[in-house]
């Protein structure tokens, strides 16, 4: 039931569909990270990783990816052979999913992806650690890069 459910993330991932990936990393998160050490970003960054565990077979996962320009949050790098495309995750709390995306693309982040896959998935997550229900906001694009490149 848990690995069909983190598939069923990742798919909805490529997909681009936010609405389902709020909902799961809600629930990742609460279920995989104590109250104590819920507003954490080592804590969310763990339930990432939890929450997209069938990714494994199709990527190698770096947390605090140095870029040059700072530390991407999240790589999920295609291993060879895989037709998932590079991913790059930038987790906020109290700030905004398209803020996530804004400095991913500022830092310029995905450069560090572009020899692993023609499309990069720029995955925004931020949740409102305030609101009754701690609402979570997901934000995505797609890059493809040039293929004479």
């Amino acid at each position: 039931m848990a690995l069909a459910k983190s598939r069923q993330l990742l798919q909805a991932t490529i997909e681009k569909d936010k609405r389902y990936i709020a909902k799961a990393i809600a629930e990742y998160h609460r279920e995989a990270t104590s109250f104590l050490e819920f507003n954490d970003e080592n804590s969310m960054a763990c339930a990432i990783k939890l929450a997209y565990y069938s990714a494994i077979g199709e990527y190698e996962v770096f947390r605090e990816f140095p870029t040059g320009k700072g530390f991407a949050d999240m790589f999920f790098v295609p291993i060879p052979g895989s037709v998932f495309p590079a991913m790059v995750v930038e987790l906020k709390w109290d700030k905004s999913a398209k803020g996530a995306i804004d400095q991913i693309k500022r830092k310029e982040y995905p450069k560090k992806l572009q020899r692993f896959s023609r499309e990069i998935v720029l995955l925004g997550i931020n949740y409102d650690k305030d609101a009754p229900d701690i609402k979570y906001e997901v934000e995505l694009e797609g890059v493809k890069r040039d293929k004479t490149k």
